[in-house]
């Protein structure tokens, strides 16, 4: 009997059900030989934290639902076969027969439509269920125990034991193979002072949104302003009972005014490093489509050029972020900026031979090249009527309010010209598809470059803390309906972003309240706070007792950075080529594998949510997994053409 755990039952552990329910009901895995266990600290199998089907139908994922996959389709190059005949693994066309089913208005979406955050949980959580059912059909053992595992050790060969705390006590299971899906980390549970009035993580929503945590009336603070923050937002609002309408008085399409229900708090101060809320990412209705467009200057043979370029120097082929990729980034941003605004995205333009190739070869033959130098040079060649400007994807605060006092009547500002752009979409909007068409669609160069340690440790800290946050910004932001939402409770003066650049938060135990000091000392009060960024799994104050004991055992390392007497630890899981962790002596290593949040840091960008038709790298590397599964269990693996 093969004993295989899985910890954790999120996206990520239901795609990978998928795979072991296809492989069994084709033969290539032993479904009688086969003992499966699923651990989910939640209890929520399928659906998680991020996506559990109890949280308010207001938060909107940021991925349109004719793009998000429940399992393998045909173009996963590592899983050929298919589950069933007929069967489809599009969440689009599971909302159509939820739809078909019950009438229910929530299942009748469109492609371009952002679903609720729920309804993507319940689609998880029923086809998690399917897949344990026919796994169990075909002779397998399978079993949901809902507990967070606490410790995993080498035992015998290849094995391991697992502890698990479940029903109060301590439980220990024995796995041959391991998949560590665990997700994002999360935060102690109060800090020193903060008591009943701090929330260390922003999910579950219903817990740290709920009205005996943050009472109707009361004053909140959010600390972060990415997707999570506005989930929070809309949560305490719209989730509460609040409600928009079409702004008549505004000339703006789609404009939204905000009705209040009276038991939102009476004001929600968001703040974070940056002080900016994501962008909305572009409409796809009305025949709007994603920018599919090829890259002209950041490829990964550009990156080969830089690296041949820094080998042999002191560098050791290790790419400098700030003085080669970010040049090289800003030129592809420049060059899809005029292409659209020229109307022809097939066609560069900038001419070969011109200024613009001759600063692009300077800078792959490693010269210094300022990106003003290749701003000025791209606009005065592409000859179209706009003109691509940096600081209005990079310093927008400053682009859009110079020294003005007023913060929010510049976020608001902002948010409303990005709104229009959206609207526009990326193949109509310069703006759009200089940030969409690179900082999201061109994410497989960037991890060609930066994974595993492709940069200089210093400039690899510079990324991850600064340029990193520009690709969240730019391209990992919420629907333009969401961003509607978001401006109308600016407007309506609930939502209050007047100290959101970057302030001192402290808890003051004599008023009970939490501060915020920001710049010229403005200063707001709320009485509750709640973290809204995500901690990567490597940090010291990551709340697993999991990670702890791996970590402390040596069988999972950080991963680090080094060239020379330079270090640079981003927090991130340490794993080979096939993401068995390095910490694991062999033969354990190779029956251990890590996936999803816990290598951030370590590998560029790790969503949890496939992608259909993509060859999604996610859904790769399951069917992988499971393929590893089969071979060391005796079986063929899926034929891999």
């Amino acid at each position: 009997m093969v004993g295989i755990a899985i910890v954790g039952a999120g996206a990520l552990g239901t795609y990978a059900m998928e795979r072991l329910a296809a492989l069994a009901l084709h033969g290539m895995l032993d479904a009688s030989a086969v003992d499966v266990r699923i651990f989910e600290r939640t209890g929520r199998f399928g659906d998680g934290e991020v996506y559990d089907v109890g949280q308010p139908k207001t938060n909107l994922l940021n991925t349109s639902a004719g793009e998000l996959a429940l399992g393998a389709d045909n173009t996963v190059e590592q899983a050929k076969s298919r589950l069933l005949p007929g069967w489809n693994n599009s969440f689009l066309d599971w909302c159509h027969r939820r739809f078909r089913e019950t009438g229910d208005t929530i299942y009748d979406v469109e492609a371009g439509d952002a679903p609720p955050r729920a309804v993507y949980g319940e689609a998880l959580k029923g086809v998690l269920g399917s897949h344990v059912d026919l796994l169990r059909k075909i002779g397998a053992t399978v079993s949901l125990i809902p507990a967070e595992v606490t410790a995993i050790e080498p035992a015998g060969h290849r094995s391991f034991n697992i502890s698990a705390e479940l029903d109060g006590r301590t439980c220990l299971f024995r796995a041959d193979e391991i998949l560590l899906v665990t997700g994002h980390a999360r935060r102690p549970d109060a800090p020193a002072g903060g008591g009943k009035s701090y929330a260390a993580n922003p999910y579950p929503i219903n817990l740290s949104c709920s009205c005996s945590v943050v009472p109707p009336g009361s004053h909140v603070g959010i600390r972060g302003m990415g997707l999570s923050a506005i989930d929070l937002i809309l949560a305490l609002t719209e989730g509460r009972g609040g409600g928009f309408e079409p702004d008549e008085t505004s000339s703006r399409r789609g404009a939204l005014r905000y009705l209040p229900c009276g038991r939102e708090p009476a004001k929600i101060v968001a703040t974070s490093r940056g002080g900016l809320f994501t962008r909305a990412r572009s409409w796809l209705g009305a025949g709007n489509t994603r920018l599919r467009t090829r890259a002209w200057f950041f490829t990964p043979e550009a990156v080969d050029r830089l690296r041949r370029t820094a080998d042999g120097t002191a560098a050791g082929g290790k790419i400098d972020a700030n003085r080669g990729l970010m040049p090289l980034i800003v030129l592809e941003m420049a060059a899809l900026f005029h292409a659209v605004a020229a109307g022809d995205i097939s066609k560069c333009p900038f001419s070969v031979g011109g200024g613009v190739s001759r600063l692009y070869e300077d800078l792959l033959n490693g010269r210094s090249v300022e990106i003003d130098a290749l701003v000025d040079q791209a606009n005065a060649e592409a000859g179209s009527h706009a003109s691509f400007r940096p600081e209005f994807f990079f310093d927008p605060l400053a682009y859009f309010g110079g020294t003005a006092a007023d913060q929010t009547a510049v976020l608001i500002r902002l948010i409303e010209v990005d709104n229009a752009q959206a609207l526009l979409g990326a193949n109509r909007s310069p703006h759009k598809a200089a940030a969409e068409g690179v900082w999201r669609d061109l994410r497989s160069v960037f991890s060609y470059a930066v994974d595993q340690g492709g940069l200089t440790p210093t400039s690899h800290r510079d990324f991850v803390e600064k340029l990193y946050r520009y690709h969240n910004h730019l391209s990992n932001g919420a629907s333009l309906a969401v961003m509607e939402k978001v401006l109308a409770l600016l407007r309506a003066g609930v939502l209050d972003v007047s100290v959101s650049r970057d302030p001192t938060w402290s808890h003051d135990a004599k008023s009970g309240q939490w501060v915020a000091v920001g710049a010229g000392d403005a200063m707001r009060r709320v009485d509750h706070l709640i973290e809204a960024s995500i901690p990567t799994i490597g940090q010291a104050h990551c709340a697993s007792q999991l990670h702890r004991q791996m970590f402390q055992s040596g069988i999972l390392q950080r991963f680090k950075n080094t060239l020379g007497l330079e270090t640079y630890v981003p927090g991130g899981v340490a794993t080979d080529g096939s993401f068995h962790p390095l910490g694991a002596a062999s033969p354990w290593r190779e029956a251990m594998t890590v996936l999803g949040a816990q290598l951030d840091g370590a590998v560029f960008f790790q969503p949890s949510a496939a992608k259909v038709n993509c060859n999604d790298g996610n859904l790769n590397k399951v069917a992988a997994w499971t393929n590893g599964v089969a071979a060391r269990a005796g079986r063929k693996t899926e034929a891999v053409s």
